[in-house]
């Protein structure tokens, strides 16, 4: 078999291919400018956490070059031992603190380089978005209820959302819970009810809406997500509380997120086919808290086209209602 025909089959049903637009990249810290290859690609968003200490979730991005933000935290952005992307991966900064020291893990995203114009809702807003791989990062300035062009080609089913220069919470938006109810990503609570989030309005095709709960006037940052065949789901899914619970995505996922939308004591699970632990055990960290890495692990098989559950986790498999992000 030729090389051609090698790379056809590693690419999803829509012709994305997996490996050229996100990575789980595990590495182990070092000295100030300390280069991390083997990504495959120029990361757009970077968000990743130490592995064998408690400390916090760091978030970078093309559209906030040299700042940082705090998945598990509500703080405004800081000019913090921020990494610098490469073609191939990242370089950080400096020693020491939560980009470079213990094991780690970056998630990298490929979105669509420089952050550029979008017109297309009523507030202009700087966007860097990968069409074909079903994810785009938005920059913009609040004006309440105002419509914020996304730039990608499908309403996106997952937004989550920070003022990134005041204090607040990660507003999440899903499409399994709806336009009037929202998440944070910083919180295990379950889905609370709140018109002013999202203006009872659903994303469309080229916009989306913030509600007045934003405010006028604050810079805000978004990471967007749509469902892309073979490549990317955003769904939901029953717990049976048994084991063998099986949710299809229609490809083997190399990451996981899960988040119970209606127990709240949750916890933002997040899995990947790097951090695993036996045959089927997956090693977990919790994107709304500073853990270490989970030393048990959860028995959830990546099958080659979704997943099962192998536990009865309330976290992940009980009689609750689970949102997800799945990624090949």
């Amino acid at each position: 078999m030729g090389l051609g025909k090698k790379k056809m089959l590693s690419q999803g049903a829509s012709g994305v291919t997996p490996t050229d637009n996100f990575a789980p990249k595990l590495y182990s810290g070092g000295s100030a400018g300390q280069v991390i290859s083997g990504v495959g690609f120029q990361p757009d968003l970077i968000i990743g956490k130490r592995r064998d200490s408690a400390e916090h979730w760091w978030v970078n991005d093309v559209a906030r070059s040299g700042k940082s933000l705090f998945a598990n935290l509500s703080d405004a952005q800081i000019s913090f031992q921020y990494t610098t992307p490469n073609s191939d991966g990242f370089v950080v900064n400096a020693t020491g603190g939560v980009h470079n020291t213990g094991n780690l893990v970056a998630y990298c995203f490929k979105g669509g380089g420089a952050a550029s114009s979008n017109t297309s809702g009523s507030i202009t807003s700087q966007v860097s978005a990968n069409q074909a791989a079903g994810f785009s990062i938005v920059e913009f300035t609040t004006s309440a209820n105002g419509t914020i062009g996304h730039g990608l080609s499908a309403a996106p089913q997952l937004i989550i959302t920070k003022l990134y220069t005041r204090i607040g919470s990660w507003s999440t938006y899903s499409e399994p819970t709806g336009n009037t109810k929202y998440l944070q990503l910083d919180s295990g609570n379950a889905a609370a009810t709140g018109t002013g989030r999202w203006n009872s309005t659903t994303p469309s095709a080229s916009t989306f809406v913030l509600g007045s709960d934003f405010g006028s006037g604050h810079a805000c940052i978004c990471y967007c997500f749509t469902s892309i065949p073979g490549y990317q789901k955003i769904g939901s899914y029953t717990g049976s509380g048994s084991s063998g619970k099986s949710v299809t995505t229609g490809f083997q996922p190399r990451f996981l997120m899960i988040k119970a939308t209606n127990f709240g004591s949750g916890y933002w699970f997040i899995l990947d086919n790097q951090r695993t632990s036996g045959t089927n055990g997956k090693l977990a960290i919790w994107a709304n808290e500073n853990f270490a890495e989970g030393g048990t692990a959860y028995d959830v098989r990546f099958d080659a086209t979704g997943f099962t559950l192998l536990n009865t986790d309330s976290h992940l498999n009980q009689s609750y209602n689970y949102l997800y992000l799945a990624i090949a």
